[in-house]
């Protein structure tokens, strides 16, 4: 069910990719770097997010890096969030 749940949110998320970012930009790792922002943060707030933006204008590095912006809960830093992010900025970056 897990597994299920993750493709659709990958599948939403992909709403806000331009063909461009599809086809050129979304290795299998990349891909799963902002399936799993996506996940924890909501498909619309992902999708909205500066990390799709600047990697939907070529900008791969600054999408991932700012991937690491969302480390907040209830308005405070939390180290769990701070170790996600930083792991899903690294997976982004492979092969950049």
């Amino acid at each position: 069910m897990l597994g299920r749940r993750l493709l659709e949110f990958r599948s939403g998320l992909h709403g806000y990719l331009t063909a461009d970012t599809k086809s050129r930009r979304l290795p299998y790792t990349r891909d799963a770097a902002y399936g799993s922002f996506a996940y924890n943060v909501g498909v619309a707030g992902a999708g909205k997010s500066t990390a799709v933006k600047r990697l939907n204008a070529g900008d791969i590095a600054g999408g991932c890096e700012a991937l690491t912006w969302w480390n907040k809960a209830g308005g405070r830093v939390l180290r769990g969030l701070v170790a996600r992010r930083a792991e899903e900025r690294d997976m982004c970056l492979l092969g950049v």
